[in-house]
This record gives C-alpha cells, structure tokens and sequence, in this order.
C-alpha cells in the first residue's frame, strides 16, 4: 500500500513539473513573433536546447523501453530498475519540438522577421559550436570502445548502459553551459530587451516543483537531475 502511494505520489508530481515546465518553452518564440524580431536574443540558447533535450529524449526512451539497457542497469544498481517514466520523455519529446521552434525563428526566411545580419547572436559561437560538436565525438567514441572492447560483464565492463550514460550527460554539460551566451549579450546590450521575463519566471516556480518531486524517486537515477537542478538553481532558469 505504501509502495503503492509513493508511486502514485511520484508520478503526480512528475506530471505536474512535466506540464508546467514544459509552458516555460512558450514565452520567448511568442515574443520573438509579436515583435517580428529575434533582437536581444542569441541562437545559442535553443540551440544548446535542441542538443541537450535530443540527448534527454534518446537517454529517457531508452532507459524507458530498451530491454537490454533497463537489465544492464539492474546488474549496476542491485536489481533496481530505471525510475524514468513516461512523462521524462514527453517532456524532453516536447521539449525537443519547442527548441527547434525557437530557433527555426533566427531563420527570418522563414518567419518573416526582420534580417539582423551576422552580428552576435544570429549565428551559433564558435566556442558553443565546438562544445556540440566535442560532445556528439566524446558519445562517438565511447561507442567505440564499447565495441571494440566488447566485454562479457556489463556490471563491470563497457556496456550500452555507458553509451546511454555519455548521451544523458550531454544534458548535463548544455545546462552548464547554454545561458552564458545570453547572460554575455544581455551584459553587452546593458538591457535584456528582447529576452522574456516570463520564461524564468515559470523556470524558477518550476525547481521548486521539481525539487519536491524528485524526493520520491530514488537516489540512482536522478544523481544526473541533482546536478541539473544545481544549475538550475544557479542561473535562476530552465
């Protein structure tokens, strides 16, 4: 019985994070097309959003779904399985949609916004661009040794489990990084014009629903969630 209320508790709280989160994606494309401008923004932010929440996708569907991954878990964690439940993943699905929304908006081609050349912001940052791309050879090469090494034992070994784990940490280093760029125009621009209030708002009423939601879930899985959580609460945003 008790099991029982814990689970439903847990999966109340996960739907409730899920569906208010999830409107903190609304306010910055709405702004961008009342103004018809995507000025005081930088393509950074959905950028790093697309990437990291594809990565939450892949990690959640297959923690959720895959049978070799969810028994490679159990062997590592004393027969426990993934705690990841449906809405993780309609959230990063959802969260993925949104992203790419975005920043389909720095394409004025499309939208029928005004054009802001190639100045800061309307093209993704070297640095931003590099730390994508190291990410996406890091996952690529720990696939590789997964292969080569083929080990016998994935509770000790190289195991598809890693290849989930390096893809799921992915997320972890875009919410290190994804604001810096937008912090760095609004400091340069002395304004955050441009840059919806809303959306932190939403952000920060969020980390409180998600840090009480979270208590209900074993520690194992969510030790990825409490590092994100921490930057969360750092940056004061999603």
């Amino acid at each position: 019985m008790t099991a029982s209320l814990l689970s439903m508790i847990s999966e109340l709280f996960g739907w409730i994070y899920t569906i208010s989160w999830s409107l903190s994606f609304y306010p910055q494309p709405i702004l961008n097309f009342r103004r018809r401008s995507t000025t005081g923004t930088t393509i950074d932010f959905p950028s790093t959003n697309v990437l990291g929440f594809v990565a939450y996708f892949v990690s959640n569907a297959a923690f959720l779904w895959s049978p070799i991954i969810r028994q490679q878990y159990a062997l590592r964690n004393h027969g426990l399985m993934p705690t990841v439940q449906f809405n993780d993943f309609a959230f990063a699905a959802h969260a993925v949609v949104l992203s790419a929304l975005t920043a389909s908006q720095f394409v004025p081609s499309i939208w029928g916004f005004e054009r802001r050349g190639n100045g800061a912001g309307a093209r993704i940052s070297r640095w931003i661009l590099g730390i994508l791309v190291g990410s996406l050879i890091a996952v690529g090469f720990v696939g590789f040794i997964v292969i080569v090494r083929h080990d016998p034992d994935p509770m000790t070994g190289w195991a598809g489990i890693d290849v989930v784990y390096a893809v799921s940490y992915i997320k972890v280093l875009v919410t290190l990084i994804k604001y810096m760029p937008q912090v760095a125009t609004n400091y340069r621009n002395q304004s955050t014009h441009g840059w919806s209030i809303a959306q932190i708002l939403f952000d920060i009423v969020n980390i409180d629903i998600f840090s009480m939601g979270v208590k209900w879930r074993r520690i194992e899985e969510v030790r990825g969630n409490f590092h994100l959580l921490d930057n969360e609460l750092a940056w004061g945003t999603r």
